[in-house]
């Protein structure tokens, strides 16, 4: 810190600089008696000291010099007697190095020469106070009731502030910072040599709280009520009496705003498939506060129609209150629609549905038969025939069909997210022109199945991503039950298996 504001009394930290100094400020000499020589004037904090003197021991040297008071003989600038064990200048809660604290009986050190500025009051503690948090920002609370017992106005040095918008303004306590320093003196009934007591109601004055009737949503003609709280224990125990610790205040005079609603510029849009559907925000506002308000949903994914999703605006509400807007609501829901479904259960499966997927998988297993019918008649026989001919290959009927959902509906599956598994059951028959091997010993029956996968409905049509054609080397056999295990059951692990009932 600079010199020269060092011992400026109007700096905010004048009161520290009282209370942490370990220099005892010069006590102004008596006036000689008659016959004895006057000491002249010496520097406030150093002394001069005759090289004759003798030493001051180490453990009761003080850390800094004083004039002499008073000396009781010439010659000029003789020192006093060092300081002794309660001669130690008071501090807040340490001594000097090498020195203990004070005790019962110190000298105190003079009163100051000027009054207390009010910068001097801001400086020990500090709290807070706002919808039940209390701010004490002055040094005034921490040296109240130093009058041993005298009741004291808790009260009269808090007032409540009311802030913002007629209807959305906000109310909290703060420090009544208009009492002078011959009010503050009065009420606490302080005498000039009880500085070195301050630091002993620090505890109390920092466990005083405020609890409010109402702190958001305040109007002109609302009342206003404050309850101060402290440690009543500790009052006690630093014989403080408190006179009042009620705060009221009718709220007037607070301005009306303008309504805004942030929401009316917002584009929110609904993209995927059901239930992995996801939102998408836009914000088109032009409005300087609008535009740079940020919005955020409680779900941004994992959505189906008729999910409720919840969005939120979050903006600067002290910015809000400076231009005077108020804002008409701060969250609003959205229904999601609109989106294409996953096919997840059988109940979505309607006549219509249903006829569009039999379809498809019936094309699929209509398209491989035709390709391959000598080579399904040979897995079905388990032989090999040279130069055959297609006798008949019957219409494929349905033998079961099962519905396979994931089991996480944001996560990736390679085959797809649903998978509907026909199993087909077929009969064919063949001939064969060639003189070598085995001939054909009549119809041979078999199963071929045929997959459908990541299957959408929207407004009842059906949309198959995928239509997985059969093959004879693969999807086929003798009997149904190998398939039902090879592409059904050992699936099981990552999907939901969903049977479904063929047409009647």
């Amino acid at each position: 810190m600079n010199d020269e504001n060092k011992n400026n009394p109007n700096r905010s930290d004048h009161m520290e600089d009282i209370f942490s100094s370990n220099t005892i400020p010069p006590i102004e000499p008596e006036k000689p008696e008659q016959g004895q020589i006057p000491t002249p004037d010496v520097a406030p904090t150093t002394a001069f000291i005759p090289q004759q003197t003798q030493p001051i021991p180490d453990q009761m040297q003080p850390t800094t010099q004083i004039p002499p008071v008073n000396p009781p003989y010439p010659p000029i600038n003789q020192p006093s007697q060092p300081y002794t064990t309660n001669m130690v200048p008071p501090t807040m809660g340490y001594s000097p190095e090498g020195m203990p604290l004070q005790t019962p009986g110190a000298i105190p050190p003079p009163p100051p020469k000027k009054p207390l500025s009010s910068k001097a009051k801001k400086g020990i503690i500090f709290g807070s106070i706002g919808g039940g948090v209390l701010i004490i920002v002055a040094i005034i609370l921490c040296i109240v009731l130093l009058g041993g017992g005298k009741k004291f106005d808790l009260g009269k040095y808090y007032m409540i502030s009311v802030q913002g918008m007629n209807g959305n303004a906000t109310a909290e306590v703060i420090t009544n910072d208009s009492i002078t320093d011959t009010e503050l003196m009065k009420d606490l009934g302080l005498k000039s040599n009880q500085y070195s007591e301050l630091v002993n109601y620090a505890g109390f004055f920092q466990s005083v709280s405020a609890e409010l009737s109402k702190t958001e949503g305040i109007s002109n003609g609302d009342t206003i009520e404050a309850t101060l709280t402290y440690d009543e224990d500790l009052a006690e125990e630093l014989h403080i009496k408190i006179k009042n610790s009620k705060l009221s205040l009718q709220v007037k005079g607070l301005k009306d705003g303008t309504k805004i609603d942030v929401f009316e510029d917002l584009q929110v849009t609904f993209t995927g498939i059901a239930p992995k559907g996801e939102v998408e925000i836009v914000n088109n506002s032009t409005d300087d506060f609008v535009s740079d308000i940020y919005f955020s949903a409680d779900k941004t994914s994992g959505l189906s129609n008729g999910d409720v999703v919840t969005i939120t605006a979050n903006y600067d509400k002290y910015q809000a209150q400076d231009e005077l807007l108020v804002v008409t609501q701060e969250t609003k829901e959205f229904t999601v629609e609109g989106l294409s479904e996953y096919l997840t259960s059988a109940e979505q499966i309607t006549d219509e549905v249903r006829a569009a997927l039999d379809n498809k998988a019936k094309e699929a297993v209509n398209a491989s038969l035709a390709e391959s019918w000598s080579t399904y008649y040979e897995k079905f026989s388990d032989k090999y025939y040279y130069s055959t001919n297609k006798i008949s290959v019957s219409d494929p009927v349905i033998s079961t069909q099962s519905l396979l959902v994931g089991k996480d509906p944001e996560g990736y599956y390679w085959d797809g997210y649903n998978r509907l598994i026909y199993i087909y059951q077929v009969t064919i028959d063949i001939s064969s022109d060639s003189t070598f091997g085995d001939k054909p010993d009549g119809p041979k029956t078999g199963y071929i199945a045929v997959a459908l996968s990541d299957i959408c409905i929207l407004n009842g049509e059906v949309v198959v991503d995928n239509v997985e054609k059969p093959s004879p080397y693969g999807d086929c056999s003798t009997n149904n039950v190998t398939l039902i295990d090879e592409l059904i059951n050992a699936n099981k692990v990552e999907y939901n298996v969903i049977d479904i009932k063929p047409a009647a």
